[in-house]
C-alpha cells in the first residue's frame, strides 16, 4: 500500500470523542514505526486501551504493528500531560542503508494536539552519513528556537553532537558506529514535508563528523553537549568549504578547559597540500586561511575527582571573507548639470558587492559627488545607465553648435572595456531621448573626454537615418525602430553604409515580420549611391530573395504601410567580404582557354606527323646499282673493305622511286613479267665522302629505265633535276674509321622482273 493511499484511510479511520472529561482516539502507527505516549505526571491522567474488564491503563503506552488501536485519555486536557514519540530504525552495512529519513505525518496526525518528537534511530557498520544539502541546517544553542518550530537533535550515542534548525551551512554529518536524528514539532504544529538521504559513510575516526559549507554570513559552531562538557578524552571533527576567492577566521568565542590527567586539549588544522598545524586552546588561532580545511578538536583524560571542574565546552565562530580588496571611485557629477548615475547589480547571486559612502547596496543611485567602491565584481554583474535631460532653453543660440554628451567617469571601478559599435551617426526627425546603455566601462575613458555629441540640422525626409561604418571580418545586426516590435505606421528609416574599397557588402535579411496592409505597401530597398537603379526591392505581398551583395556605399531604406493586421519589422545582417577581381579572373580564364586549345592542336599536328612517317616507312625501297638495295629498317653493320666504295650511291634512278607502281601494274596486267630496269653501264665518276657540312654537295645522277620499244609504261612527271635529287651528305672524321658503321644493306637483290 501507498504511503499516500495509507494516509488517506487514516484520515477516514480517525475519530475522536469527548465523553465525561475523556477523549478518545483511533490510531494506526505507520509499518515500521512505534508511537510513544509518554506522560509527564504520574498521577491525575492515564492512557487506555480496550474497553469494559479488558481495558488497561497506563501512564504510557506504546502502539506499533501497523494495527489499529483505540486509545482513551482519563482526562479533559491529556494535551498538558502527554508527549508523542514517534520512532523509527534505520540500518545500513557496509554498502546500502535500509531507508531515509522522511517528515510526514502520517499515522501521529489524530495526535496533532500533542508535542510530538520524530526520532530515526540509525546503526551502521561502522559510519553513516546524513545528507543536508537540500536544506542546510544552522546550529543553535540549546536556549534558542528556530523560526518554524522545527527543531532538530542530532546524537551519537548519548552524546548530543548538536541542535539544529533548518537553513544553515551545516551540509551533512557523519556519526560513528549508532546515533539518532530527532526533530520536535510543538502541538498544534503541522509537519513539515522533508527528505533527508542516509548513506555510508566514509572512514573516520572521531565521534562525529560535521561539513559546513561556509557563506558571505559567518557560521557560529559549539562543540558536543555545550554547554556542557565535551566527553572525555574524545575527538570532534568540523570539514570547512571555502567559497573560491575566500579566506577564512576562526574565532574561539567561549571557551573552558578542563584540568587533565591525560593528555592535553589541543585543536589541530589539517588542509591539502600545507599539511597539518596543532595549537593549543590558548593559542591564537589562524586568520586568513585559504582552501577547505578541518578542525578537530581533542579532550584530555580530564580530572573529576574535584567538584566543579568546567570540562571542556568551546563555542568558535568561523567566517568567510572576500581575498580581494575593494575598488574605490569617485564620480563627479556636479560639473554637468541635470547628470545622474545608476547602477544596478544585476546578478544578486554573484560575489559582487557594492557600496556607497560606505553603505552596501543593491542598487546604487548617484545625484552628486559620491565615493563608490565596488569587490569581486565581474563586468556581466554590473549594468551602469547615465541619464542626462537637456531643456530647449539651454540650446538657444547654439543650434548649429555641437552639444557634448558626457558620462561621469569611473576610475577603475569595472575594468572591461567599452565599444559605441558601426553606428558612427543618427538623424531623428523628431523630440529624441538618447540612451546609453552598457554593463561595460572602457579603460580609455578615464579623462573628460566626451562620449557623443548632439546637434541641430535640417530638415529630412526620413525619420530616422543611421550612418554605418562596419568593420571588416565583423557582422553587424541592425533592425527596425521599435524592434521586436512593429515599425509605426507609415513611418521610414534609412541606413547610409559605408563599404571600403577592395571590399563588398554582404546582406542577409533574417526575422521579417510582414502586415497585411490597408493602405500603401511596406518596402525593402536597397540602391548604391550614385546610381539610379535599385539593387533590391521587395514588398509585403512579393517574393524575392532574403541575400544581395552590394560592391559599394549603398543606402538600405525600409518604410511601413498602415498595417490591417500584424507588423511589419525586419532584422539586417551586414557583412563585409573581400571582392574579387574580375579583370584578373577574365584574363585568366581566357589564358586557361587558350593554353587548352593550343594543346589539342599540337596534339593532333603530333599524331598526323607519326602517322605519315609510319606510311613512308612501309612504302619506301632505295636502290643502289653499285651492290645492294637499302631497305628499311635493316640497320646492321655491312662487312666492308678499306678501298672499297661500293656503299657509296653514284645515282639513283628515279623510276625506282616508284616501284611499287609498277608492281602494283604487274599485278593488274598493265606490265608484263620481262619488263626491267636496266642499270646503267656508262662511266660513273667516283664519289668520295664529304669532310665537312661545308663541302659542296655531291649531284646524283638519275637513271631512267630502258623499256622496249614495243612496250609503253605510265608516263613520267615530267619534273626538273633539282626536284628528284637525292642530297646525300656524309660526315666523316679521320677518328670514325672502324668505330662508325653504316646501315647493313644486306645482299645486292635484282630488281623484280628481271631475268
Amino acid at each position: 500500500m501507498s504511503r499516500k493511499s495509507r494516509i488517506v484511510m487514516i484520515l477516514l479511520s480517525v475519530f475522536v470523542s469527548t465523553v465525561s472529561g475523556a477523549q478518545k482516539f483511533d490510531i494506526t502507527p505507520d509499518r515500521g514505526t512505534t508511537i510513544n505516549i509518554i506522560g509527564s505526571q504520574p498521577k491525575g491522567c492515564e492512557v487506555c486501551t480496550g474497553s469494559g474488564r479488558s481495558q488497561r491503563c497506563s501512564t504510557s503506552l506504546s502502539l506499533q504493528d501497523n494495527t489499529r488501536v483505540s486509545v482513551e485519555f482519563k482526562c479533559s486536557r491529556p494535551q498538558d500531560v502527554f508527549t508523542v514519540e514517534i520512532v523509527e530504525s534505520i540500518e545500513c552495512d557496509k554498502e546500502s542503508c535500509s531507508g531515509h529519513i522522511i517528515q510526514a505525518d502520517s499515522g501521529s496526525l489524530p495526535l496533532l494536539g500533542f508535542q510530538r518528537n520524530f526520532t530515526w534511530i540509525i546503526t551502521a557498520k561502522p559510519v553513516f552519513k546524513l545528507d543536508f544539502t537540500k536544506t542546510g541546517l544552522r546550529q543553535i544553542k540549546p536556549s534558542d528556537k528556530c523560526p518554524d518550530s522545527h527543531t532538530y537533535t542530532l546524537r551519537a550515542g548519548e552524546v548530543v553532537v548538536g541542535r539544529y534548525c533548518r537553513a544553515g551551512t551545516v551540509s551533512s554529518a557523519q556519526i560513528l558506529n549508532q546515533g539518532s536524528f530527532s526533530l520536535d514539532v510543538p502541538a498544534g504544529q503541522k509537519l513539515q514535508r522533508d527528505r533527508f538521504i542516509v548513506s555510508v559513510g566514509e572512514q573516520i575516526t572521531s565521534l562525529a563528523k560535521i561539513s559546513v559549507t561556509l557563506t558571505k554570513d559567518p557560521s557560529e559552531l559549539l562543540s558536543p553537549n555545550y554547554p556542557q562538557s565535551f566527553p572525555d578524552d574524545d575527538v570532534m571533527q568540523w570539514y570547512f568549504h571555502i567559497p573560491e576567492k575566500h579566506k577564512a577566521t576562526v574565532q574561539f568565542l567561549h571557551l573552558t578547559q578542563p584540568r587533565c590527567l591525560k593528555k592535553e586539549t589541543a585543536v589541530e588544522y589539517h588542509s591539502r597540500g600545507r599539511g597539518s598545524l596543532v595549537l593549543s586552546l590558548d593559542d591564537a588561532q589562524p586568520v586568513q586561511t585559504q582552501g577547505n580545511f578541518s578542525l578537530t578538536l581533542r579532550n584530555c583524560e580530564m580530572d573529576k575527582r574535584r567538584s566543579g571542574s568546567p570540562g571542556l565546552s568551546l563555542s568558535l565562530k568561523v567566517s568567510a571573507s572576500r581575498s580581494s580588496s575593494p575598488v574605490l571611485c569617485k564620480v563627479a557629477l556636479s560639473q554637468t548639470e541635470g547628470l545622474s548615475l545608476h547602477i544596478d547589480n544585476v546578478r544578486p547571486d554573484s560575489d559582487c558587492e557594492m557600496k556607497i559612502n560606505s553603505k552596501t547596496m543593491k542598487n546604487i543611485t548617484v545625484t552628486s559627488n559620491s565615493e563608490i567602491s565596488f569587490q569581486d565584481c565581474l563586468p556581466q554583474d554590473v549594468k551602469v545607465t547615465a541619464t542626462r535631460v537637456i531643456e530647449w532653453s539651454h540650446l538657444k543660440g547654439r543650434m548649429k553648435t555641437p552639444l557634448h554628451l558626457s558620462v561621469p567617469l569611473l576610475p577603475s571601478c569595472l575594468p572591461a572595456a567599452l565599444s559605441k559599435g558601426a553606428i558612427q551617426k543618427v538623424l531623428i526627425h523628431t523630440n529624441a531621448s538618447v540612451t546609453w546603455r552598457s554593463s561595460l566601462w572602457s579603460r580609455a575613458l578615464r579623462s573628460t573626454k566626451h562620449v557623443l555629441s548632439a546637434a541641430f540640422e535640417g530638415e529630412i525626409a526620413e525619420r530616422y537615418i543611421f550612418k554605418l561604418a562596419p568593420s571588416k571580418n565583423t557582422s553587424v545586426l541592425v533592425g527596425t525602430p521599435g524592434w521586436p516590435a512593429g515599425m509605426s505606421s507609415y513611418s521610414t528609416v534609412s541606413w547610409i553604409v559605408s563599404v571600403p574599397p577592395k571590399m563588398k557588402a554582404h546582406l542577409m535579411f533574417t526575422n521579417i515580420s510582414q502586415p497585411k496592409c490597408s493602405n500603401r505597401h511596406t518596402n525593402i530597398r536597397v540602391q548604391r549611391i550614385g546610381r539610379t537603379e535599385e539593387d533590391y526591392s521587395r514588398r509585403e505581398d512579393e517574393e524575392a530573395k532574403r541575400e544581395i551583395t552590394v560592391s559599394q556605399n549603398f543606402y538600405l531604406n525600409m518604410s511601413n504601410c498602415m498595417p490591417e493586421r500584424g507588423q511589419f519589422s525586419v532584422i539586417t545582417k551586414i557583412t563585409l567580404q573581400k571582392r574579387k577581381h574580375l579583370l584578373l579572373t577574365i584574363i585568366l580564364s581566357a589564358v586557361a582557354a587558350l593554353l587548352v586549345i593550343f594543346v589539342v592542336v599540337l596534339v593532333v599536328v603530333c599524331m598526323m606527323v607519326r602517322k605519315k612517317k609510319k606510311k613512308l616507312n612501309e612504302q619506301v625501297g632505295i636502290y643502289n646499282s653499285d651492290g645492294a638495295n637499302f631497305l628499311p629498317g635493316h640497320n646492321g653493320c655491312p662487312v666492308t673493305h678499306e678501298d672499297d666504295e661500293s656503299h657509296v650511291y653514284a645515282s639513283i634512278e628515279d623510276t625506282l622511286v616508284y616501284t611499287h607502281l609498277l608492281k602494283k601494274g604487274a599485278e593488274l596486267g598493265i606490265y608484263q613479267a620481262h619488263d626491267t630496269y636496266q642499270s646503267f653501264t656508262g662511266h660513273k665518276e667516283p664519289q668520295k665522302p664529304l669532310a665537312s657540312k661545308a663541302s659542296s654537295d655531291v649531284g646524283m645522277e638519275v637513271h631512267q629505265p630502258v623499256r622496249l620499244p614495243s612496250e609503253q609504261g605510265p608516263p613520267l612527271p615530267n619534273r626538273p633535276l633539282s626536284h628528284i635529287q637525292v642530297e646525300n651528305d656524309i660526315y666523316q672524321t679521320e677518328d670514325q674509321n672502324q668505330e662508325q658503321c653504316s646501315p647493313n644493306l644486306g645482299p645486292r637483290l635484282e630488281p623484280e622482273g628481271g631475268d
